[in-house]
């Protein structure tokens, strides 16, 4: 009985801890519609830092005809973010919508401001703004799509998670 007792405990330790890390992880869901299965890369980094693997979330997803929400939990607060994706080379996406999440409070970039939110590469092509459609653009035979969340953004977003409105 005491062996069950001190088993429960410590799974319960165990999931309060992971929910409470949660909480102050940045949580940021994309709500997407993508018709082919593809690879996704959030990244995320501190100023003076480059991009790296290790400071990266990689998610596979199922390609489907309606929208699809897609979630990356950080360890905390980045001022830098970067999206790729586009490991099929004809891969149209649509962003419905984009939340960032961070203790009790959220920041929504809404489908028609998107385009303003964030800044792509030579690879990504915006085939229509007002719905955020992005397509892979093929330059050398390679496409390496990648949206960055732009500076002001996401000072806008600290500063609202900080409570400096």
């Amino acid at each position: 009985m005491k062996k069950l007792f001190l088993l429960l405990t410590l799974i319960f330790l165990i999931s309060c801890k992971n929910s409470n890390s949660e909480v102050y992880s940045l949580r940021v869901i994309f709500d997407l519609k993508i018709k082919e299965n593809d690879k996704f890369k959030f990244y995320y980094k501190s100023d003076g830092e480059s991009f790296s693997k290790d400071k990266s979330i990689v998610q596979n997803v199922i390609g489907n005809e309606g929208f699809q929400k897609i979630k990356f939990i950080a360890p905390s607060l980045a001022p830098s973010i970067r999206l790729d994706y586009g490991t099929e080379k004809n891969q149209e996406i649509t962003i419905k919508n984009i939340t960032f999440k961070y203790k009790d409070k959220k920041y929504v970039i809404n489908q028609n401001d998107v385009h303003k939110a964030f800044a792509k590469n030579k690879w990504i092509e915006l085939v229509d703004k007002n719905n955020a459609i992005y397509r892979p653009k093929i330059i050398e035979n390679k496409a390496r799509p990648k949206l960055f969340l732009k500076k002001h953004v996401v000072e806008d977003i600290i500063s609202q998670f900080k409570g400096q409105n």
